[in-house]
């Protein structure tokens, strides 16, 4: 249902072949978290390979993306799944416009992107209408006129009297390109720095008739979408993209299992549910902490650890046999220098159980490079966000004094030159010679 709230803009601007609905918040929040988790739980994304035809490159497409639909008597075709049928309706009632081809991209972190490019095909029709519906973090839509949407070499076909157009699209945005606006305009989702993930939908019409050329349109749609030149290309869940990727958006939502449900973009008033998914760890520390506070959020993350604390310090007790440390030790990630200070309890509640030791008393503690937390000089990563502890450049050795043997010093003395007095001129000073 369309968002009362939402801010409706009509662009018609005949003169420049641009012909646009663009709608903010076509969708209210609670629908599109909805939508978000209804999608993360049914799609496995592709990040297609392929070798380019025109420049014989190997290619890789610059987001996750999966298709659904097309004219069913071309093969490839995958029917478009049940549950996202309710959506491809709403949106139809809304454009006026079929749609029987979905292309989805999972925008998983800001250096996903997709390049200029003009969305017309002959096989969509002269005038097609292009849905195009966001969820999840807000990223920047970019338009530019062109004087030829197909430039040839040597001419990048752009007009550089009309200025780009931006058009922020985020949460339950839905924008509508209409008319001849393809034939004219090109577009793109550039890259930005600390984006956190955002699906978009787009919606089009692929005419029906059996036309050869739909049916290459077509299956261009797949190949670039979904398998590139493998025929069983490997397809990941969002979860899985989490863990490949190392991201730390498993930190607020980790997956127990491939039926878990995916971490949310959205805050929700639930305890259980995870907050607003970071992207990168100085973000995410940033934020977390501006919004809670540097004291409150060391403790919120003291005791979402304090399972693995536990651990840790049952297994440095059972390898060192006392709850105090009294040489080198390696368990379980975490080191003690040799030289580091002996008698702190890392498992007693004195210094902080688990990882937590005291850090009062203790000179040689370390500033986390991701989220500043001081640590003490016994852990090998940060009791906050686990990074490992920077490496310490070893003290410059100090070159060691040339040693002159006594036969040095007796044929300095043969020679006239100034040297060290020799063993048995220190047993008679009077002696001259050697």
């Amino acid at each position: 249902m369309a968002s009362p709230e939402g801010g409706l803009e009509l662009v018609e601007e005949p003169e420049r072949n641009l012909h646009l609905t663009y709608h903010k918040k076509w969708l209210a929040p609670p629908e599109t978290e909805s939508w978000w988790n209804t999608i993360m739980e049914n799609v496995s994304w592709f990040r297609v390979k392929y070798k380019s035809a025109r420049f014989g490159n190997d290619c890789e497409t610059p987001c996750w993306t999966t298709f659904y639909g097309g004219d069913p008597m071309f093969t490839p075709y995958e029917p478009v799944p049940a549950w996202l049928q309710p959506l491809v309706d709403q949106v139809t009632a809304y454009t006026g416009a079929p749609a029987n081809a979905m292309l989805l991209r999972l925008y998983f972190d800001g250096a996903d992107e997709i390049a200029w490019h003009t969305d017309g095909r002959t096989f969509l029709g002269p005038t097609p209408t292009i849905a195009s519906l966001s969820f999840g973090a807000e990223a920047l839509f970019q338009m530019r006129r062109m004087r030829n949407v197909w430039p040839c070499a040597g001419d990048n076909g752009i007009d550089a009297t009309t200025p780009i157009r931006d058009f922020p699209v985020g949460d339950g945005t839905l924008l509508v390109m209409k008319g001849d606006t393809q034939k004219h305009w090109h577009h793109r989702v550039p890259k930005a720095k600390s984006r956190r993930p955002r699906i978009n939908i787009n919606f089009r019409y692929i005419i029906p008739g059996g036309t050869q050329e739909a049916e290459r349109g077509q299956q261009a749609y797949y190949k670039y979408m979904v398998h590139g030149d493998h025929e069983a290309p490997p397809s990941f869940t969002f979860n899985q993209i989490i863990k490949k990727r190392g991201s730390l958006l498993g930190m607020f939502g980790k997956a127990s299992g491939p039926t878990s449900k995916a971490p949310s973009p959205f805050p929700s008033a639930s305890a259980s549910s995870s907050t607003t998914l970071p992207l990168s760890d100085h973000q995410a520390h940033e934020e977390k902490m501006a919004a809670v506070g540097h004291e409150a959020y060391k403790e919120e993350r003291a005791v979402t650890n304090e399972p693995a604390k536990r651990k840790r310090s049952s297994e440095v007790e059972l390898a060192s046999g006392a709850s105090e440390t009294t040489g080198p030790l390696a368990v379980s990630g975490l080191s003690v220098a040799p030289d580091a200070p002996t008698g702190i309890s890392v498992g007693s509640s004195a210094g902080g159980s688990g990882k937590f030791a005291e850090r009062a008393s203790d000179p040689a503690s370390w500033a986390c490079t991701s989220c500043s937390f001081e640590n003490h000089s016994l852990m090998a990563f940060c009791e906050i966000c686990e990074t490992a502890r920077p490496a310490v450049p070893s003290p410059p050795v100090a070159p060691q004094a040339k040693r002159r043997s006594m036969g040095s010093a007796a044929t300095d003395q043969f020679k006239g030159k100034p040297g060290k007095p020799s063993v048995l001129q220190m047993l008679n000073p009077n002696r001259t010679g050697p």
